[in-house]
């Protein structure tokens, strides 16, 4: 016969249960991030060596990566009210990973941006010279 399972037992596989539920969420996340900005700051390193080769290599990847952040910061926001009371030292690492995933997105867009820009004055340069 099994001993009968306590209140205080139940609650505590219950939190247990919810910190899981949590980092399953948290963690593919951070994951992602991880591998985003890995291949985000190798993009922009391509960018400004002028190796525009290397650096289109990366767009599949590149799109599937934010698709995948996309989906999974939207999962975390919609268990949001829950997540930081079970893991709070979980959500507080997120937050300081998604600030300095920000600063490599914001240095890869100004790399971006500036490499379209040339390119496309390069191209207006050329039309004007064939006319």
């Amino acid at each position: 016969m099994s001993e009968p399972v306590s209140i205080a037992d139940r609650r505590r596989a219950a939190i247990q249960h919810q910190r899981e539920a949590a980092k399953d969420l948290i963690y593919p996340l951070g994951e992602t991030i991880g591998a985003l900005s890995k291949l985000m700051q190798s993009e922009t390193e391509f960018i400004r060596k002028g190796d525009l080769k290397s650096a289109a290599a990366l767009i599949e990847e590149k799109a599937r990566l934010a698709g995948d952040y996309q989906r999974q910061l939207s999962a975390v926001r919609d268990e949001a009210h829950w997540i930081g009371r079970v893991v709070p030292e979980h959500c507080r690492m997120l937050r300081e990973a998604l600030a300095e995933f920000q600063n490599v997105l914001s240095v890869n867009l100004a790399v971006v941006g500036t490499a379209r820009a040339v390119h496309a004055d390069l191209l207006v340069l050329a039309l004007r010279a064939k006319t």
